[in-house]
């Protein structure tokens, strides 16, 4: 009884284990993007495929998982691709959560009373608008 579940448990593990084409699928279509409206699937696909450095008909082929022999180079490029993706929406989560805490912040000063659009903006103002959008010397 305890080979049988010997043998099991080793299947399961191979069964586990996701084969190298799948991974490329998944990491494919996340260097690829959400498509937008005026996408199409092939136009998506290109970009994709120049963002991560692969033909377009490789980047078919590993989309639709045909049988193909996937390279290491290909494998490697497009694991590149995902894991600059993958920072990059890193960067801009924290960008926009600290945009949020410094806007939470003006808006909850009490000495701060906002411009209406007939009215002109004061030098404090002006100044802080000003030292925000200049990169700081």
């Amino acid at each position: 009884m305890s080979e049988f579940q010997h043998k099991r448990s080793e299947f399961q593990e191979k069964a586990s284990e996701m084969p190298a084409v799948v991974k490329a699928h998944d990491m494919l279509i996340e260097v690829c993007g959400p498509r937008s409206w005026n996408d199409t699937r092939e136009s998506w696909l290109a970009r994709g495929a120049r963002r991560a450095g692969i033909t377009l008909r490789r980047a078919r082929a590993i989309f639709y998982q045909e049988p193909i022999r996937l390279d290491a180079d290909e494998y490697l490029a497009i694991e590149r691709s995902y894991q600059a993706a993958r920072a990059a929406v890193a960067a801009i989560s924290i960008l926009a959560g600290n945009a949020d805490l410094s806007a939470r912040g003006r808006d909850e000063d009490p000495s701060r009373t906002p411009v209406c659009e007939s009215q002109q903006a004061d030098r404090q103002e002006r100044a802080a608008s000003d030292a925000a959008v200049r990169p700081a010397e």
